[in-house]
């Protein structure tokens, strides 16, 4: 299944992240229509989720058996869509500042994240302990950005696909480390892979999550091997 649209639809589509990062006074900055297209995605993601979980409930054992696979498709493929939606609400509406933990924005970006991460791809993290000056849920959300941008990929760059072939293939090398270091109210993180990052104007993910750590002093600069954030002290 394609995971992004075709050049010819995206030159047709505002970039909300541009808007962002310059304020968000274009002439269709006004958040009210895109409230209103995120609820309706919502609503169609409750209508496929609530349609699969009755198919699978009505099908016969033995072709439910066999659908599995695809089922299983499918609610993950919803999951995903709804966690990009709150990297959207995130971005539409940013919510108050507060000082959070910086092992708990961690471990709320790996969960949102989950659903775009393959599942032959493991996850470590070390992190020293330490404070970050968030907003809302825009530092979770564009973390959980980046973490889905490495973890769609195999090492060298090859696409992951779901099948049993690849996974064995693969081993243990689908593998994103996540390292944060807090010193004297300055926070630096870095998502490391064997997957070569780069930042590209089509990289859509890694243009809205600059977009969500500006206002924040947060800076996000492509490595040879994945993302280095770096917050500046409040």
């Amino acid at each position: 299944m394609p995971t992004e649209m075709p050049s010819t639809a995206q030159n047709l589509i505002p970039n909300p992240a541009h808007r962002l990062m310059n304020g968000g006074t274009g002439p269709d900055s006004s958040p009210a229509y895109w409230e209103g297209i995120l609820r309706e995605f919502r609503n169609h993601l409750a209508i496929v989720a609530a349609r699969t979980s009755q198919l699978s409930a009505l099908l016969p054992g033995a072709v439910a058996a066999q659908s599995a696979d695809c089922l299983q498709d499918i609610d993950n493929s919803a999951s995903l869509v709804e966690g990009l939606l709150s990297c959207l609400d995130a971005a539409q509406t940013p919510g108050g500042q507060a000082i959070s933990d910086v092992g708990d924005v961690v471990t709320r970006a790996l969960r949102l994240a989950g659903p775009g991460i393959h599942r032959n791809v493991r996850v470590e993290i070390e992190a020293t302990p330490g404070a970050l000056r968030t907003r809302g849920a825009a530092v979770e959300s564009a973390l959980a950005l980046l973490l889905m941008d490495l973890g769609r990929f195999a090492p060298g760059g090859a696409p992951l696909f779901p099948d049993t072939d690849t996974q064995r293939s693969l081993g243990e090398r689908g593998r994103i480390r996540v390292t944060v270091h807090a010193k004297g109210g300055a926070v630096r993180m870095r998502l490391s892979t064997s997957r070569q990052a780069r930042d590209t104007p089509s990289n859509w993910r890694l243009a809205l999550a600059k977009a969500l750590l500006a206002p924040l002093g947060g800076e996000i600069a492509g490595s040879p091997v994945g993302f280095e954030i770096q917050f500046r002290s409040p």
